[in-house]
Protein backbone atom coordinates (compact mmCIF):
# COMPACT_ATOMS: atom_id res chain seq x y z
CA UNK A 1 0.00 0.00 0.00
CA UNK A 2 1.23 3.47 -1.17
CA UNK A 3 2.97 5.65 2.31
CA UNK A 4 1.01 8.71 1.81
CA UNK A 5 2.97 10.39 4.19
CA UNK A 6 6.49 9.64 2.95
CA UNK A 7 5.54 10.09 -1.13
CA UNK A 8 4.56 13.67 -0.32
CA UNK A 9 7.53 14.71 1.54
CA UNK A 10 9.86 12.98 -1.35
CA UNK A 11 7.24 15.18 -3.75
CA UNK A 12 8.09 18.41 -1.61
CA UNK A 13 12.35 17.26 -1.14
CA UNK A 14 12.28 17.20 -5.12
CA UNK A 15 10.33 20.26 -5.91
CA UNK A 16 12.52 22.13 -2.88
CA UNK A 17 15.69 21.36 -4.42
CA UNK A 18 14.54 21.83 -7.96
CA UNK A 19 13.07 25.73 -6.92
CA UNK A 20 16.47 26.00 -5.77
CA UNK A 21 18.29 25.12 -8.89
CA UNK A 22 19.96 28.21 -11.17
CA UNK A 23 19.17 26.66 -14.19
CA UNK A 24 16.49 25.59 -13.59
CA UNK A 25 14.75 28.75 -12.76
CA UNK A 26 16.26 30.28 -15.47
CA UNK A 27 14.30 28.30 -17.72
CA UNK A 28 10.85 27.64 -16.39
CA UNK A 29 10.06 25.27 -19.02
CA UNK A 30 12.79 22.89 -18.12
CA UNK A 31 11.64 22.85 -14.17
CA UNK A 32 8.51 22.33 -15.37
CA UNK A 33 9.24 18.92 -17.88
CA UNK A 34 11.59 18.09 -15.26
CA UNK A 35 8.72 17.35 -12.57
CA UNK A 36 5.95 16.35 -15.31
CA UNK A 37 7.96 13.57 -16.36
CA UNK A 38 9.48 13.01 -12.56
CA UNK A 39 6.10 12.00 -11.88
CA UNK A 40 4.99 10.34 -15.37
CA UNK A 41 7.96 7.79 -14.19
CA UNK A 42 6.65 7.34 -10.71
CA UNK A 43 2.89 6.84 -11.55
CA UNK A 44 4.82 3.81 -14.33
CA UNK A 45 6.95 2.94 -11.43
CA UNK A 46 3.41 2.51 -9.53
CA UNK A 47 2.41 0.23 -12.12
CA UNK A 48 5.00 -2.17 -12.48
CA UNK A 49 4.95 -2.16 -8.36
CA UNK A 50 1.55 -2.99 -8.10
CA UNK A 51 1.94 -5.91 -11.36
CA UNK A 52 5.10 -7.59 -9.48
CA UNK A 53 4.47 -7.21 -5.71
CA UNK A 54 6.80 -4.40 -4.96
CA UNK A 55 7.06 -1.95 -2.04
CA UNK A 56 4.39 0.78 -3.63
CA UNK A 57 6.00 3.57 -1.60
CA UNK A 58 9.60 2.31 -2.26
CA UNK A 59 8.83 1.96 -5.97
CA UNK A 60 7.30 5.51 -6.20
CA UNK A 61 9.70 7.44 -3.98
CA UNK A 62 12.53 6.04 -5.97
CA UNK A 63 11.18 7.20 -9.31
CA UNK A 64 10.49 10.55 -8.21
CA UNK A 65 13.94 11.47 -7.10
CA UNK A 66 15.97 9.63 -10.36
CA UNK A 67 16.18 12.72 -11.87
CA UNK A 68 16.58 14.94 -8.68
CA UNK A 69 20.05 15.65 -10.15
CA UNK A 70 18.95 18.24 -12.67
CA UNK A 71 19.04 20.77 -9.77
CA UNK A 72 22.98 20.83 -10.01
CA UNK A 73 24.61 21.93 -12.29
CA UNK A 74 26.01 18.98 -14.41
CA UNK A 75 30.12 18.85 -14.48
CA UNK A 76 32.77 17.68 -16.95
CA UNK A 77 31.04 14.08 -17.39
CA UNK A 78 28.24 16.20 -17.93
CA UNK A 79 24.54 14.18 -18.26
CA UNK A 80 26.14 11.11 -18.11
CA UNK A 81 26.61 10.86 -14.71
CA UNK A 82 23.20 12.53 -13.68
CA UNK A 83 22.06 8.89 -12.16
CA UNK A 84 24.66 8.46 -9.82
CA UNK A 85 24.72 12.21 -8.62
CA UNK A 86 20.90 11.98 -8.04
CA UNK A 87 21.79 8.40 -5.96
CA UNK A 88 24.00 10.68 -4.06
CA UNK A 89 21.61 13.33 -3.13
CA UNK A 90 18.97 10.96 -2.07
CA UNK A 91 20.85 8.93 -0.17
CA UNK A 92 20.39 10.94 2.91
CA UNK A 93 16.88 12.12 2.24
CA UNK A 94 15.81 8.17 1.95
CA UNK A 95 17.93 7.08 5.45
CA UNK A 96 16.23 10.60 7.20
CA UNK A 97 12.71 8.96 5.38
CA UNK A 98 13.00 5.92 7.68
CA UNK A 99 14.56 3.18 5.18
CA UNK A 100 16.49 0.47 6.23
CA UNK A 101 19.97 0.18 4.92
CA UNK A 102 19.19 -2.71 2.59
CA UNK A 103 16.34 -0.65 0.73
CA UNK A 104 18.14 2.59 0.57
CA UNK A 105 20.96 0.74 -1.26
CA UNK A 106 18.02 -0.93 -3.62
CA UNK A 107 16.90 2.50 -4.42
CA UNK A 108 20.13 4.03 -4.48
CA UNK A 109 21.08 1.15 -7.19
CA UNK A 110 18.24 1.85 -9.18
CA UNK A 111 18.14 5.45 -9.22
CA UNK A 112 22.55 5.52 -9.81
CA UNK A 113 21.71 2.70 -12.88
CA UNK A 114 19.16 4.42 -14.77
CA UNK A 115 21.23 6.44 -17.23
CA UNK A 116 23.91 4.22 -18.25
CA UNK A 117 23.71 0.97 -16.47
CA UNK A 118 26.48 2.17 -13.91
CA UNK A 119 26.59 2.71 -10.26
CA UNK A 120 29.50 3.59 -8.07
CA UNK A 121 28.96 1.40 -5.83
CA UNK A 122 28.18 -2.69 -5.37
CA UNK A 123 24.68 -3.46 -5.09
CA UNK A 124 22.78 -6.38 -6.79
CA UNK A 125 20.77 -5.64 -9.77
CA UNK A 126 17.39 -6.47 -8.59
CA UNK A 127 14.53 -6.42 -10.43
CA UNK A 128 13.19 -3.72 -8.28
CA UNK A 129 16.24 -2.25 -9.01
CA UNK A 130 16.06 -2.09 -12.86
CA UNK A 131 12.48 -0.95 -12.45
CA UNK A 132 13.57 2.58 -12.21
CA UNK A 133 15.30 2.91 -15.48
CA UNK A 134 12.61 0.78 -16.73
CA UNK A 135 10.11 3.18 -15.84
CA UNK A 136 12.39 5.84 -17.65
CA UNK A 137 12.88 4.00 -20.64
CA UNK A 138 8.86 2.95 -20.94
CA UNK A 139 8.01 7.42 -20.52
CA UNK A 140 10.99 8.31 -23.47
CA UNK A 141 8.47 6.47 -25.80
CA UNK A 142 5.00 7.73 -24.39
CA UNK A 143 2.32 10.10 -26.46
CA UNK A 144 4.33 12.93 -24.73
CA UNK A 145 7.85 12.40 -26.05
CA UNK A 146 6.46 11.60 -29.74
CA UNK A 147 5.84 15.25 -29.66
CA UNK A 148 8.16 16.56 -27.93
CA UNK A 149 11.02 14.76 -30.70
CA UNK A 150 9.37 16.00 -33.87
CA UNK A 151 9.19 19.48 -32.00
CA UNK A 152 13.03 18.89 -31.25
CA UNK A 153 13.92 17.52 -34.13
CA UNK A 154 12.86 20.20 -36.17
CA UNK A 155 10.18 18.00 -38.07
CA UNK A 156 7.96 21.15 -39.51
CA UNK A 157 10.90 22.81 -41.08
CA UNK A 158 11.60 19.65 -42.95
CA UNK A 159 10.62 19.39 -46.87
CA UNK A 160 9.06 16.24 -47.62
CA UNK A 161 11.67 14.30 -48.89
CA UNK A 162 13.43 15.06 -45.47
CA UNK A 163 10.37 14.15 -43.55
CA UNK A 164 10.20 10.70 -45.16
CA UNK A 165 13.71 9.64 -44.78
CA UNK A 166 13.26 11.02 -40.83
CA UNK A 167 10.27 8.83 -40.31
CA UNK A 168 10.95 5.60 -41.88
CA UNK A 169 14.54 6.08 -39.63
CA UNK A 170 12.41 6.28 -36.80
CA UNK A 171 10.58 3.33 -37.53
CA UNK A 172 13.62 1.31 -38.61
CA UNK A 173 15.09 1.93 -34.65
CA UNK A 174 11.72 1.18 -33.10
CA UNK A 175 11.83 -2.14 -34.33
CA UNK A 176 15.48 -2.95 -33.33
CA UNK A 177 14.01 -1.21 -29.63
CA UNK A 178 11.15 -4.12 -29.83
CA UNK A 179 12.82 -6.71 -27.93
CA UNK A 180 14.82 -4.43 -25.71
CA UNK A 181 15.19 -6.66 -22.26
CA UNK A 182 13.12 -5.10 -19.60
CA UNK A 183 13.76 -6.22 -15.57
CA UNK A 184 9.83 -7.49 -15.21
CA UNK A 185 7.02 -9.24 -17.58
CA UNK A 186 5.14 -6.04 -16.10
CA UNK A 187 7.43 -3.65 -17.58
CA UNK A 188 7.71 -5.81 -20.63
CA UNK A 189 3.96 -5.58 -21.39
CA UNK A 190 4.45 -1.68 -20.78
CA UNK A 191 7.54 -1.71 -22.93
CA UNK A 192 5.76 -3.22 -25.79
CA UNK A 193 2.53 -1.34 -25.50
CA UNK A 194 4.52 1.99 -26.04
CA UNK A 195 6.60 0.46 -29.10
CA UNK A 196 3.45 -0.38 -30.99
CA UNK A 197 1.83 2.76 -30.20
CA UNK A 198 4.84 4.69 -31.49
CA UNK A 199 5.22 2.02 -34.29
CA UNK A 200 1.25 2.61 -35.39
CA UNK A 201 1.63 6.39 -35.20
CA UNK A 202 5.04 6.68 -37.43
CA UNK A 203 3.09 4.22 -39.98
CA UNK A 204 0.38 6.39 -40.19
CA UNK A 205 2.24 9.65 -40.36
CA UNK A 206 4.27 7.76 -43.12
CA UNK A 207 1.35 7.01 -45.49
CA UNK A 208 0.22 10.34 -44.85
CA UNK A 209 3.10 11.75 -46.07
CA UNK A 210 3.36 9.50 -48.98
CA UNK A 211 0.04 10.55 -50.01
CA UNK A 212 1.54 14.41 -50.05
CA UNK A 213 3.16 14.00 -53.51
CA UNK A 214 1.03 11.72 -55.80
CA UNK A 215 -2.10 9.86 -56.27
CA UNK A 216 -3.26 7.58 -53.59
CA UNK A 217 -3.31 4.43 -56.17
CA UNK A 218 0.34 5.18 -57.11
CA UNK A 219 1.85 4.62 -53.21
CA UNK A 220 -1.03 1.51 -52.98
CA UNK A 221 0.73 0.01 -55.94
CA UNK A 222 4.40 0.85 -55.30
CA UNK A 223 3.91 -0.27 -51.24
CA UNK A 224 2.22 -3.61 -52.50
CA UNK A 225 -1.50 -4.13 -51.86
CA UNK A 226 -2.70 -4.57 -48.66
CA UNK A 227 0.74 -3.93 -47.16
CA UNK A 228 0.71 -5.95 -43.41
CA UNK A 229 2.24 -4.25 -40.53
CA UNK A 230 4.10 -7.27 -39.48
CA UNK A 231 6.52 -5.73 -36.66
CA UNK A 232 3.65 -4.38 -35.26
CA UNK A 233 1.76 -7.86 -35.41
CA UNK A 234 4.99 -9.26 -33.75
CA UNK A 235 4.94 -6.76 -30.79
CA UNK A 236 0.86 -7.74 -30.11
CA UNK A 237 1.76 -11.27 -30.12
CA UNK A 238 4.14 -11.34 -27.55
CA UNK A 239 2.29 -9.42 -25.68
CA UNK A 240 -0.63 -11.58 -26.22
CA UNK A 241 1.79 -15.25 -25.45
CA UNK A 242 4.12 -13.62 -22.46
CA UNK A 243 4.14 -15.87 -19.89
CA UNK A 244 0.83 -17.86 -20.93
CA UNK A 245 2.30 -21.44 -20.99
CA UNK A 246 -0.61 -23.02 -22.53
CA UNK A 247 -0.25 -24.22 -26.36
CA UNK A 248 -3.96 -23.92 -26.90
CA UNK A 249 -4.45 -20.34 -25.28
CA UNK A 250 -1.22 -19.04 -27.18
CA UNK A 251 -2.09 -20.63 -30.68
CA UNK A 252 -5.94 -19.29 -30.21
CA UNK A 253 -4.93 -16.24 -29.78
CA UNK A 254 -2.53 -15.76 -32.53
CA UNK A 255 -4.87 -17.29 -35.07
CA UNK A 256 -7.76 -14.26 -33.83
CA UNK A 257 -4.78 -11.93 -34.22
CA UNK A 258 -3.97 -12.50 -37.39
CA UNK A 259 -7.27 -13.27 -38.49
CA UNK A 260 -8.17 -9.72 -36.92
CA UNK A 261 -5.79 -8.07 -38.55
CA UNK A 262 -4.60 -9.63 -42.36
CA UNK A 263 -7.17 -8.93 -44.76
CA UNK A 264 -8.90 -10.82 -47.60
CA UNK A 265 -8.50 -14.20 -46.07
CA UNK A 266 -10.65 -16.76 -45.56
CA UNK A 267 -9.02 -19.38 -42.74
CA UNK A 268 -5.82 -18.89 -40.55
CA UNK A 269 -4.53 -21.35 -37.83
CA UNK A 270 -2.38 -24.46 -36.93
CA UNK A 271 -1.62 -27.97 -37.72
CA UNK A 272 0.46 -30.18 -35.28
CA UNK A 273 3.14 -32.43 -36.15
CA UNK A 274 2.38 -35.93 -34.67
CA UNK A 275 4.57 -38.47 -36.50
CA UNK A 276 4.42 -38.24 -39.97
CA UNK A 277 0.98 -36.30 -39.94
CA UNK A 278 -0.30 -32.87 -39.48
CA UNK A 279 -3.04 -32.51 -36.88
CA UNK A 280 -5.56 -29.66 -36.73
CA UNK A 281 -4.73 -27.08 -33.97
CA UNK A 282 -6.40 -23.51 -33.18
CA UNK A 283 -7.85 -21.72 -36.13
CA UNK A 284 -10.26 -19.04 -36.91
CA UNK A 285 -12.49 -20.09 -40.22
CA UNK A 286 -14.48 -22.86 -41.66
CA UNK A 287 -14.60 -26.45 -40.01
CA UNK A 288 -11.22 -27.84 -41.68
CA UNK A 289 -9.67 -31.09 -42.03
CA UNK A 290 -8.63 -32.83 -39.63
CA UNK A 291 -5.34 -34.69 -40.36
CA UNK A 292 -2.75 -34.48 -43.14
CA UNK A 293 -0.15 -36.28 -44.23
CA UNK A 294 2.96 -35.05 -44.57
CA UNK A 295 4.07 -34.15 -48.38
CA UNK A 296 0.55 -33.86 -48.96
CA UNK A 297 -1.39 -30.87 -49.92
CA UNK A 298 0.46 -27.20 -49.42
CA UNK A 299 0.54 -27.60 -45.65
CA UNK A 300 1.65 -31.28 -45.79
CA UNK A 301 4.10 -30.53 -48.42
CA UNK A 302 5.37 -27.39 -46.38
CA UNK A 303 5.72 -29.64 -43.53
CA UNK A 304 8.04 -32.43 -45.29
CA UNK A 305 10.37 -29.86 -46.74
CA UNK A 306 10.54 -27.74 -43.71
CA UNK A 307 10.28 -24.67 -46.62
CA UNK A 308 7.44 -21.60 -46.63
CA UNK A 309 5.23 -22.18 -49.51
CA UNK A 310 2.93 -19.28 -51.18
CA UNK A 311 0.65 -20.68 -53.89
CA UNK A 312 -1.23 -18.05 -55.82
CA UNK A 313 -3.56 -20.45 -57.33
CA UNK A 314 -4.43 -24.09 -55.02
CA UNK A 315 -6.26 -25.25 -57.96
CA UNK A 316 -3.10 -25.68 -59.83
CA UNK A 317 -1.18 -27.14 -57.37
CA UNK A 318 -1.14 -30.97 -57.55
CA UNK A 319 -2.38 -32.54 -54.80
CA UNK A 320 -4.44 -29.48 -52.94
CA UNK A 321 -6.32 -30.61 -50.73
CA UNK A 322 -9.76 -28.40 -50.86
CA UNK A 323 -10.78 -27.79 -47.18
CA UNK A 324 -12.73 -25.12 -48.10
CA UNK A 325 -13.88 -24.56 -51.78
CA UNK A 326 -13.67 -20.86 -51.35
CA UNK A 327 -10.12 -20.40 -50.92
CA UNK A 328 -7.76 -19.43 -54.07
CA UNK A 329 -4.59 -18.87 -52.79
CA UNK A 330 -2.66 -19.91 -49.56
CA UNK A 331 0.45 -19.39 -47.60
CA UNK A 332 1.95 -22.05 -45.68
CA UNK A 333 5.09 -21.51 -42.95
CA UNK A 334 6.46 -24.43 -41.04
CA UNK A 335 7.71 -23.76 -36.87
CA UNK A 336 10.26 -24.92 -36.20
CA UNK A 337 12.09 -26.47 -32.59
CA UNK A 338 15.90 -27.00 -33.34
CA UNK A 339 15.55 -27.33 -36.65
CA UNK A 340 12.76 -29.75 -36.79
CA UNK A 341 9.09 -28.82 -38.09
CA UNK A 342 6.84 -29.07 -35.23
CA UNK A 343 3.40 -27.01 -36.30
CA UNK A 344 2.97 -24.92 -39.56
CA UNK A 345 0.75 -21.48 -39.78
CA UNK A 346 -1.31 -22.05 -42.57
CA UNK A 347 -3.37 -18.94 -43.99
CA UNK A 348 -5.89 -18.89 -46.99
CA UNK A 349 -7.58 -16.10 -49.14
CA UNK A 350 -10.61 -16.05 -51.56
CA UNK A 351 -8.41 -13.65 -53.88
CA UNK A 352 -5.94 -15.56 -56.42
CA UNK A 353 -2.00 -14.16 -56.09
CA UNK A 354 -3.51 -12.56 -52.08
CA UNK A 355 0.20 -13.34 -50.80
CA UNK A 356 3.66 -11.54 -52.44
CA UNK A 357 7.08 -11.51 -51.28
CA UNK A 358 6.05 -8.79 -48.48
CA UNK A 359 3.96 -11.22 -46.70
CA UNK A 360 6.17 -14.53 -47.09
CA UNK A 361 8.87 -12.31 -45.59
CA UNK A 362 6.69 -10.73 -42.84
CA UNK A 363 5.15 -14.44 -41.69
CA UNK A 364 8.23 -16.39 -41.77
CA UNK A 365 9.71 -13.26 -39.22
CA UNK A 366 6.52 -13.19 -37.39
CA UNK A 367 6.62 -17.03 -37.03
CA UNK A 368 10.64 -16.62 -35.76
CA UNK A 369 9.12 -14.68 -33.24
CA UNK A 370 6.82 -16.70 -31.69
CA UNK A 371 8.83 -19.83 -32.10
CA UNK A 372 10.34 -19.49 -28.85
CA UNK A 373 7.13 -19.06 -26.91
CA UNK A 374 5.46 -21.83 -27.84
CA UNK A 375 7.70 -24.28 -29.30
CA UNK A 376 8.14 -26.12 -25.33
CA UNK A 377 4.85 -26.28 -25.30
CA UNK A 378 4.55 -28.84 -28.07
Amino acid sequence: MLDRIKTKKTEEFLKEKFNAAVYLNEHPEAKAYRIEHSYRVANIGLEIARGEGFDETEMVVACLLHDVSYCEEFGENGWIEHGRLSARIARPFLENLGFNEDRVNDVCFGIAIHVDDKADFVWERTPFALSVGDADNIDRFDAYRIHETLVNDGFLSMDLDRKLQYVRKRLGRLGELIDMPMGTRTAERLWRDRISFNVSFYKSLLAQLERSERPADEVDKDRGQAMTDYETLIIKAKGLTEGVGNLVSDLANISALLNETLDDINWVGFYLAEGEKLVLGPFQGRPACIEIPFGRGVCGTAAATGKTLRVDNVHEFVGHIACDGASKSEIVVPVKKKGRVIAVLDIDSPSYKRFDANDEAGLEKFVGAIEESIADLI
